[in-house]
């Protein structure tokens, strides 16, 4: 009989659920544990991308702007009166001739790498580009290269940061890198204005100079010569 009563009250006690759930969250604790970590590295590493994408972006788009003057500051553009580039430096430095006619063999671009030290940075297009690069911490590496198309003038620049995410590599299985490439177009819009003028300048010396010569006379010019002709005429 004790037996019996001693075995019933084992299964009674087996039956009971006192401490299941704690039994259950310490099972469930360490995936919960590993998806939150996994969850605060991936924020950690989107918060990166974004800033070395923002770097890349402001370090591209302030080398395009001031192309036009290597004397500019970078931040604001802003240069002291009489500090100009050369008069034809879009010919030479900026390898027009070369992407024309292909006389020095530049027509691949120029490329610098960041955070050189100003003893090797010689060439024009280098110094413009070397003069943006202040906006790159000293930690983020890369380079960033000058390309003239004759029809398009852009800067590219690829942008590494060393920093590892081990935890996240380990739950995704591969390496993951933190690096970037972020391009702008060269707009020179008082060059386009200089040139389109004296494309229509020459434009109508050639045309008027095909039709037997003299200045182009407009509608307004003759009748004004027509209205004097007629006044002698009257007098």
């Amino acid at each position: 009989m004790d037996m019996m009563r001693n075995f019933r009250r084992q299964i009674n006690k087996l039956r009971q659920e006192d401490g299941s759930f704690t039994v259950e969250a310490s099972m469930l604790f360490p995936f919960i544990f590993m998806i939150i970590i996994g969850l605060l590295f991936f924020c950690l590493y989107t918060y990166q991308k974004v800033v070395l994408v923002y770097i890349g972006s402001v370090s591209v788009e302030r080398t395009a702007y001031n192309w036009d003057n290597s004397s500019k500051e970078a931040a604001t553009g802003a240069f002291q009166y009489g500090q100009f580039d050369g008069l034809y430096w879009r010919l030479t430095d900026d390898q027009t001739l070369d992407v024309l006619f292909g006389l020095t063999g530049q027509a691949q671009g120029t490329s610098y790498e960041l955070h050189r030290s100003g003893s090797e940075v010689s060439s024009l297009p280098t110094r413009k580009m070397a003069g943006a690069s202040v906006a790159v911490p000293a930690t983020i590496r890369g380079t960033m290269q000058y390309q003239n198309q004759g029809w398009r003038r852009s800067v590219t620049v690829d942008v590494l940061n060393p920093l590892r995410f081990k935890p996240l590599e380990w739950m995704m299985g591969r390496q993951v890198s933190l690096q970037t490439q972020v391009s702008s177009s060269v707009v020179d819009p008082v060059e386009f204005i200089r040139t389109v003028e004296l494309v229509r300048y020459y434009g109508a010396k050639f045309k008027n100079a095909g039709s037997g010569g003299g200045s182009p006379v407009t509608q307004e010019q003759a009748r004004e010569v027509l209205e004097q002709q007629r006044s002698k005429g009257k007098k």
